[in-house]
This record gives structure tokens, C-alpha cells and sequence, in this order.
């Protein structure tokens, strides 16, 4: 390319003034033909050059900060044609460029600014992006290695060591709990757990953290550990470096947690024990049904490092809690008395079903805004219970309620020559309160409507801000839309349709496929929100919340397992509970309904048209759940209604109306068929489906 000559009326910088008439006169000399031969001068780009400036590398663009160096607008010598000026910005716009993707990270170029190229990031705006950054980086933890679990280490915080004395030991320290991790040939041979400043309480849960930490850091069999992530690895140590991290020589937050743990444990063993009572049962079906009795109706059942989880856990709701899961204890579980019948029970709740719980843990809050954590395991009283008379007048004296206590403030040291606002003794000022909190995290999160949020928040002591309503719909976060779903105008009913596959029995004992097609019309649609962490100060107010989070859980299980994302049924998908095989050869209805444990491969369902079921959700003032379906050549319905503490009522059907098939022998069937069957088989399949299939079965 021809060297640019200079022209001989020399400027002493580009001029950004420019007229409209000049403006068009800079164009048409910048794009007048030249003759054949001769080359452009550098200062215009010619036009092949700028369409296919963005398909070259963003090194060599003239546009691009970091080529400067070979730019004509960066270069000293002024342009040849001093007429044309690429400093301004409407000679950029006409030549198609975008000057406002131009620029670093700040919106502005390397060696000069450009008008229009974007306002300057604000440093909030920068921190948001390095936190999605951060985030990003954090869901890719790596894999099972030392130099894995280094990173893991540094991330969190924490300090490490390695000490290659007798083999190689990864030690993991912050200022209250320490963590050895043994290496053998990069694989891990041994994951010791220990809180050196902590209780005996507090250590004798120890080594089930550490042994939870060792299957984090195991590969399953047959796997490499090069292909296993150390993602719930990196959760767990990432739990127990915050707890450590708002620790400090006068307050644990590991002794706030396990008196926390103490007083939910004491009154578990006692509802269990009432409960077991009260059904009068053979021991070892009486265990799991007052465990289960207790979780999902009672005040939840607590458990200190359990499942893949460190911490303290309360679960309070079970997927299909009714069904039997006696006998599927895998022979690698202890099940001699040194495993204690809680544990036995949660494994095999966990190996069948969802479980719903929240995980209890602390987080810094000014004292001041929040009531802050307190150090006891007093919360309940000796005896645990109380008759409800003594707290009321009008109360029976035969309902008892739990007898919860309100432990002392925990206080801390002021350092010398420092005030504080929070001081408990003003004359001295020399204590004051911790500026951290408790907070439950839900697992899984769960959506409620907006006013029963509300009314949540409320318990704790707390509101919802307003800045964070969103307006998103109840039925939208249960069931996210379909893509072949359009807008639905605000006040209209929202119709999602949906086809699955359900396993039942026929007559001769066969697994068979049916075909459904349910469609969802959610009608007055109410305001949701997920809620997935709550603040409390004191362990009654989570207990008191259970009831609604429970309510929700049953109505989000029940859309859930009747209208599956993926399109296919439950067995068929990556749940690990399967579709119940409706059986009507059984001798009781929840043996029918409960037959889970059968492996009987189904016969694929036949080519005809699918069963058409229609379902109305309503969720104000009390979740309903209507039904319209074919049965007998009638149309069969029935509404239930779904109240606190996870209660279902029938509150309007015609089932039991509906005339049987003689000629398929149903009518001896219909005899035993009753309202407290129907309320019985949707508390056993939670499922609208299998329950639909269980009435075709008795009725058909």
C-alpha cells in the first residue's frame, strides 16, 4: 500500500466541527473512485476492508484498543485528506459501525475516549459482574485430586497443609475445625473430622461428618476419580468454613447449632414415642410410621449430618410418605444397635423418596436489625410438653403443646476503648450482642403464593421487601411454561396440556401403560414466590412455619407427578421412585395403591387415544384441585382441597354415584369403594394419574 503523502495545508488536529453540507462532501471524497492502479490512502479504510473487519481476529481490528499500533485514527502523522475526520461520530455511524460494543470493560478505549461508545461501569456494576464471574467459575469445583482439593480449600478460605510425614495428609484449618485429608496415589484413603475448641456434644457427631466428607471425596465403583467432581465436597467444606469464619473465641456457631440440635432432638423422641403409642402397632412397623407420622405431620424430624450433607438438617415433608420402605435397607447399612432407628429410618426414606428439609445454619446480621443467635440447648423445657390450658383459658386440657423456653441473650466482649451502640451494659460498656443470625435453607426451595409468603416472613419477624416482588404467578413457577405455550393476557386462565405414561394392573395381574392427556386450567391466577432461606431467632418459629411449607409441598408433588416436564411417565424418568403399580388383585386398598417394590416390566401401551383428564387449580382462599374425566361412558369429577399441615378433604365428587360395569364384574368391587378410599388413595399416590386409573380399575 502507497505510503500517505502530507498534504500541504497542515491542521494542528482534526476539527470536530462539521456542517450537514460538509459532512456529505467528506463522503463522497472518501468513497470517489480512484484510478485503476492506485491504491487508497491509509487514512480511509476501503470498504472490503470494513465489511470484513468483524469476521478477522479482535487483535487485528483497526477498531480494537489493543491494535492501535497498526490504526490510522492512533497514528501521528495527520491524515493526507485533512477533509476526512473519523474522530467524529457521525462518519463512524454512516459507515455502519457500532461504536457503543467499542471499548474495555469501562466503556471507553485505550489512549482516548469516543463519544457514544457507553457511560462508564459504576464499580456496583463492575462487582456484579465478577460475582457472575465467581459464580460461574464456583459450579465447576474440578475433580477428586490434591491439587483439586487445594483449590477447594482456597477458595473457601480456609488454610491448608500438606504434610508428607508417614504419607500424604491435605490439613484443611480455620480457627475452630480442622480437616485431614489422606492421600494415597491421589486417591483419598481417609477424612478425619475434628473441632478442637468445640463440645463433646458438638464432636460426637464428628465422624459422620467426616464420613460424609469421604464419600464426597470417593468415586463411585467403576468410576475414575479423575471423572468425579468434587462439587458437594466443595458445598459441605464451603458450610463449615462459614460457620467457622463467624466464629470467634468467645461465641461458636457449632455450639449454637448443636443446642439447636439437642432441644429438636428431645422433642422428636418424645412425639415418636406418643405416637407410637397411639398406633398400637408391631414394633418395627410402628417405627417407621411414627418416624414418618412425626416428620410430616409433627414437629419435623432433625438429623445432624445425614444424607450427602454436613449440618443440621429438619426435614418435615416426604414424598408419598405412606408408602412402605420396610426391607429396602441395603446390606451395607449397620443395622445393629449401634445405628439408632432414626438413622435406619432416614436412609431408607432417602434411598425411595424426596425428602424436604431445611438446613440450619448462622449469618452475620447486625444485632440490631435481627435478633442474634443465642448458645443454649434450653430451648424446650424437661418435660417438653405442657397441657394447652396453661397458656389458655379456653384451651382442652388433654391437647398438649410443646413447652418451649426463651433462652438468655449470648453476649460477647466490647474490646477496651471501643463503644458500642448494641452494648448490654450501658453504665460499662462492656458486652454486647453478636451480629449473627440464624437462617434455614430450604432444600428444595418451595413456592407459595404471595400472601402465604407473607404471612411466613411474618412469623420470623420479618417482612418481604419491596423491592424484590417480582410478578411471577403461582402456576408458573410450579409448571414452567411449554414452549409451544403463547402469552396468557392478565385475568385469563392459563391452559397447559400435557401427555404421560402410567403403569397400572390389569384384571389377569399384567403391568400395562396407559395413555393420558391432562390439561391444567389454572384459573384466578395468584402471585408466587419461592422461598428458599428463612431468618428465625428461635427454633419455635420454624416449627410453626412447617405447616404451610408442608401444604405446598403436597400441592407442588401433585401437579409435579401429574404433568412431568419431560413428558413421560415417573418410572421413566430419572426419579428414583417409581410409578405405583395399581393392582387390583390385592386384598386391602393400600395394598393396591403401595406396590412400589414390584419390578414387573409393563406392557407398552396399545395405539389408542389417549385418556383425557382435565385439572382446575385454584389456590385462593385454600388450594383445590379439580377433576373432570371419563368414567363408564360418564363424566366423573371430584374436587379436594388441600389445607395446612398437608390435610386433604373431598369436598365435592359424584364418583360414588357413578353406576359400575356389571358385565366386568366391578359392582362386588364398588361395595368396598368409600369416600375415605378416595381420600386414602390420593394420600397414597399423590398423584392424579394413578389415581384416576386406580378408580377405571374398581369401576370399569
Amino acid at each position: 500500500m502507497a505510503t500517505p503523502t502530507p498534504s500541504s495545508k497542515q491542521t494542528t488536529g482534526p476539527s470536530n466541527t462539521m456542517t450537514p453540507g460538509s459532512f456529505a462532501n467528506h463522503l463522497a471524497t472518501a468513497f470517489s473512485p480512484l484510478p485503476t492502479g492506485t491504491s487508497g490512502p491509509r487514512s480511509v479504510p476501503s470498504p472490503a476492508h470494513l465489511s470484513g473487519a468483524h469476521q478477522s481476529k479482535a487483535g487485528k481490528s483497526p477498531f480494537n484498543p489493543t491494535g492501535l499500533h497498526s490504526s490510522p485514527i492512533a497514528t501521528s502523522n495527520p491524515p493526507s485528506n485533512p477533509s476526512i475526520n473519523f474522530d467524529s461520530p457521525n462518519a463512524a455511524v454512516a459507515l455502519g459501525l457500532n461504536l457503543g460494543s467499542i471499548g474495555s470493560l469501562d466503556g471507553s478505549l485505550a489512549g482516548g475516549s469516543i463519544v457514544g461508545a457507553g457511560h462508564p461501569r459504576s464499580d456496583e456494576e463492575r462487582k456484579e459482574k465478577l460475582e457472575n464471574i465467581l459464580n460461574i467459575l464456583r459450579t465447576k469445583p474440578g475433580r477428586i485430586s490434591e491439587e483439586g482439593v487445594e483449590r477447594i480449600a482456597k477458595r473457601t478460605g480456609l488454610e491448608y497443609h500438606l504434610d508428607e510425614i508417614g504419607g500424604r495428609t491435605l490439613s484443611i484449618a480455620g480457627s475452630a475445625v480442622l480437616v485431614d485429608v489422606g492421600f494415597k496415589s491421589n486417591v483419598v484413603e481417609h477424612v478425619a473430622l475434628t473441632l478442637p475448641t468445640s463440645s463433646d456434644a458438638v464432636n460426637a457427631h464428628a465422624p459422620k461428618g467426616a464420613a460424609i466428607l469421604q464419600e464426597d471425596l470417593t468415586a463411585p465403583p467403576g468410576v475414575s476419580s479423575i471423572n468425579t467432581t468434587l462439587a458437594k465436597f466443595g458445598d459441605n467444606l464451603e458450610r463449615l468454613a462459614r460457620l467457622d469464619k463467624l466464629s470467634t473465641a468467645e461465641l461458636s456457631c457449632y455450639e449454637a447449632i448443636s443446642g439447636v440440635y439437642a432441644s429438636l432432638q428431645k422433642i422428636f423422641e418424645h412425639e415418636k414415642d406418643a405416637t407410637k403409642r397411639s398406633l398400637g402397632a408391631a414394633s418395627c412397623e410402628a417405627n417407621w410410621r411414627a418416624e414418618r407420622e412425626v416428620l410430616c405431620k409433627k414437629s419435623g424430624r432433625p438429623m445432624m449430618h445425614a444424607g450427602r450433607r454436613v449440618g443440621l438438617s429438619l426435614q418435615y415433608w416426604m414424598d408419598r410418605r405412606l408408602v412402605s420402605a420396610v426391607g429396602n435397607m441395603p446390606p451395607s447399612v449397620d443395622v445393629d444397635n449401634t445405628t439408632s432407628g432414626s438413622e435406619k429410618s432416614a436412609y431408607s426414606d432417602r434411598a425411595k423418596s424426596q425428602l424436604w428439609s431445611m438446613t440450619i445454619e448462622c449469618e452475620a446480621s447486625p444485632a440490631e436489625l435481627y435478633p442474634p443467635i443465642r448458645v443454649s440447648e434450653s430451648w424446650v423445657s424437661e418435660k417438653i410438653s405442657k397441657s394447652q390450658a396453661e397458656d389458655d383459658l379456653f384451651g382442652a386440657p388433654e391437647n398438649n403443646v410443646t413447652d418451649w423456653l426463651e433462652p438468655s441473650n449470648t453476649v460477647m466482649p466490647v474490646a477496651s476503648g471501643q463503644g458500642d451502640a448494641m452494648a448490654i451494659d450501658s453504665a460499662t460498656n462492656t458486652h454486647k450482642l453478636p451480629d449473627i443470625r440464624f437462617i434455614a435453607r430450604l432444600e428444595p426451595p418451595i413456592v407459595v403464593p404471595l400472601q402465604t409468603a407473607i404471612e411466613i416472613y411474618a412469623t420470623v419477624g420479618i417482612s418481604i421487601p419491596p423491592e424484590s416482588f417480582r410478578p411471577t404467578t403461582f402456576d408458573g413457577l410450579v409448571l414452567p411454561p411449554d414452549a409451544s405455550e403463547g402469552p396468557v393476557q392478565q385475568g385469563a386462565t392459563r391452559e397447559l396440556k400435557r401427555q404421560r405414561v402410567v403403569v397400572a394392573y390389569q384384571e389377569n395381574g399384567d403391568a400395562v401403560e396407559r395413555r393420558h392427556t391432562n390439561t391444567v386450567y389454572a384459573q384466578k391466577q395468584d402471585f408466587g414466590r419461592v422461598i428458599d432461606e428463612i431468618p428465625f431467632s428461635h427454633p419455635k418459629q420454624l416449627v410453626a412455619i412447617l405447616a404451610s411449607l408442608r401444604q405446598f409441598a403436597l400441592v407442588g408433588s401433585i401437579l409435579n407427578h401429574s404433568l412431568p416436564i419431560d413428558h413421560t411417565s415417573i418410572s421413566q424418568s430419572n426419579s428414583p421412585f417409581p410409578d405405583p403399580l395399581i393392582n387390583p388383585n390385592k386384598s386391602t386398598l393400600d395394598e393396591e395403591l403401595a406396590a412400589l417394590l414390584s419390578d414387573t416390566p409393563p406392557i407398552p401401551s396399545q395405539p389408542i387415544d389417549p385418556l383425557p383428564i382435565d385439572i382446575t387449580l385454584n389456590t385462593q382462599p385454600i388450594p383445590r384441585i379439580s377433576l373432570t374425566f371419563p368414567l363408564n361412558d360418564q363424566v366423573a369429577y371430584l374436587t379436594l382441597e388441600i389445607s395446612h399441615n398437608a390435610d386433604i378433604a373431598i369436598v365435592e365428587q359424584n364418583i360414588l354415584t357413578i353406576k359400575p360395569n356389571e358385565a366386568s364384574g366391578a359392582a362386588g368391587k364398588r361395595k368396598r369403594l368409600t369416600a375415605e378410599n378416595l381420600k386414602r388413595a390420593l394420600e397414597i399416590t399423590e398423584d392424579i394419574g394413578l389415581f384416576v386409573e386406580y378408580l377405571r380399575q374398581r369401576l370399569a
